[in-house]
Parts: C-alpha cells; sequence; structure tokens
C-alpha cells in the first residue's frame, strides 16, 4: 500500500520544539490521520536555513529510510515559517518572497507561513520568546485546539493571526 510522508520543516530547534507541538495539535484535531500516514519534523534552527545542506540532509535522510520500505511513498517537505513583520519591514516580505519561490522550484516541497507567528497564530498573541516551550506546552496539554478556530488556518493571503496551514494540508489529508 502506498503511504504518505510529510516532512514539517520547522525555524525553531529540536531543545525548545514548540512550533512541531502547534502544528501536531492541528493535524491531530482537524485530519484524519491513518498508518498510511507518516509525520516527520525538520528542526531548521532559525528560518534562513530552510536551504542550507545540513537541512537537506536531514530531509533526504527522512524521504530516503521512508521510501526503503517501498518506492511507491511519497514524501513532500513542508516549510513552515513566520511572516514576523511582514508588513512593516521590506525584508520580512523579501525573505517570505524568496522562501515561496525556493519552496516553488521542487512539486516535493510545500510553503506555510504564520502571520505573525505561529504563536499569534494558534494563541492570538505574540510570545515573549522565554515563555514559549511553556505556552506550547500548555496549549497541548490543555487541548486548546480543540476550541481553537480551523478558519484562521486557511487563509489564502497573510493576515495577522492567520495562517495557510490547513490550505496546504488539503492536499494531501482528510479532514474530519
Amino acid at each position: 500500500m502506498k503511504s504518505i510522508q510529510l516532512i514539517f520543516c520547522v525555524e525553531t530547534n529540536k531543545k525548545s520544539d514548540t512550533d512541531f507541538k502547534y502544528l501536531l495539535s492541528a493535524v491531530r484535531q482537524f485530519y484524519q490521520i491513518g498508518s498510511h500516514v507518516r509525520i516527520d519534523r525538520v528542526y531548521m534552527d532559525g528560518r534562513g536555513n530552510y536551504c542550507v545542506p545540513k537541512v537537506e540532509k536531514q530531509i533526504r535522510t527522512l524521504v530516503n529510510q521512508f521510501q526503503a520500505s517501498n518506492r511507491d511513498n511519497v514524501s513532500y517537505a513542508i516549510y513552515c515559517f513566520d511572516c514576523d513583520k511582514y508588513d512593516v519591514k521590506p525584508e520580512d516580505r523579501q525573505f517570505l518572497s524568496e522562501a515561496s519561490q525556493y519552496c516553488a522550484k521542487d512539486k516535493f516541497r510545500r510553503f506555510v507561513w504564520f502571520c505573525r507567528d505561529v504563536e499569534d497564530v494558534f494563541l492570538g498573541k505574540q510570545i515573549d520568546d522565554k515563555q514559549k516551550t511553556r505556552e506550547a506546552n500548555h496549549f497541548q496539554v490543555r487541548k486548546m485546539i480543540q476550541s481553537f478556530d480551523f478558519e484562521k488556518l486557511t487563509a489564502k493571503e497573510y493576515k495577522p493571526h492567520y495562517s495557510n496551514l490547513c490550505l496546504v494540508l488539503d492536499e494531501f489529508l482528510e479532514r474530519k
């Protein structure tokens, strides 16, 4: 049986692992995930590292491992980026444009954005860096995704407190 692998490439590092907690909560809440779906993550350790050899090698390794069991398996890398201050800082808008173009060059890559950042989307506010791990854990433990407004993950254009996450996931997964 053909399976699908979704590799979430997140800005954070392995130590804090905050972004993936929100993403995984959303996937589990809004989509049917069976044994034919494998979810992995790659830590970019900074948003500018999306195209560095270290990150690309980690992705290739995960894909090779997954496809070793069945050559028909399909893998996708879903690059997740914060928009930051795209509306007032030209360098943030330029970064998003370049990252989007990078993803568009390969049918294997997808571009996901969070305005202003992943916490702003899922919590409705920006969080101090020192509190991000605590807030992500709190979000998971309290199952805050259950009262989350799904529509905030279906935006077609940059807008504070919104993301295109589910528009991308709809391509691969079936909604509950």
